[in-house]
């Protein structure tokens, strides 16, 4: 993972966790658990570029995302990120 910024609340945002969950097979859910755990920011928009880039498609993507983030984070927020990112599709 690579720190790539900070929120406007000062948290780092990171880029690179397809990439651990694609080369480590650890869940999605236990990966963006423990971002939230340690106060770390994922960049969800490189998230899915990484994701496509591997092969997968978008509705899969969306998919797995959608239920990894429920179960990590709770509705509200998975219902805020996966509004912001795929607004355009809702």
């Amino acid at each position: 993972m690579q720190v790539t910024g900070k929120t406007v609340e000062g948290q780092p945002v990171v880029k690179g966790l397809f990439r651990l969950f694609d080369s480590s097979g650890i869940p999605l859910s236990d990966i963006f658990n423990q971002c939230r755990l340690s106060g770390i920011q994922p960049d969800w928009q490189q998230f899915v570029k990484e994701a496509t880039e591997a092969g997968w498609k978008m509705r899969t993507v969306k998919t797995r995302m959608s239920e990894a983030l429920n179960d990590s984070h709770g509705r509200d927020y998975h219902d805020v990120v996966m509004g912001r990112l795929f607004e355009k599709d809702l």
